[in-house]
């Protein structure tokens, strides 16, 4: 589609609700995300390294209002002979971005 040098915003295609909903999400997303990674490094290195190397693990996750995001976390080596593992979470709240573009953080932990 061309908007002729105009921006969808300028043509009302994503009125400013929309937006502010989008950025609410993005950091609540996030948030969740780092929560997510934060268990994962307290946890024993067999457990993680059991559960989530080379698998992803999906879990259901419903924040304070009762709203539901689908958090996939996953594993793999960063350094086998060191005993660094890289954990990724990634993050949606089922809306169509979201789900192809989750919020995705990472973190190397020693295993």
């Amino acid at each position: 589609m061309i908007f002729q040098g105009r921006t969808p915003e300028a043509l009302g295609r994503f009125p400013e609700p929309w937006e502010a909903r989008r950025q609410v999400n993005r950091s609540k997303a996030r948030a969740i995300a780092v929560e997510k990674l934060e268990h994962w490094a307290g946890e024993p290195a067999p457990d993680v390294r059991e559960r989530l190397l080379g698998r992803s693990v999906r879990e259901r996750y419903v924040d304070e209002q009762g709203k539901t995001w689908m958090v996939v976390a996953r594993a793999f080596w960063q350094d086998e002979a060191e005993g660094e593992m890289r954990v990724v979470v990634h993050v949606d709240d089922g809306g169509l971005l979201s789900s192809l573009f989750p919020e995705s953080r990472g973190d190397v932990i020693r295993v």
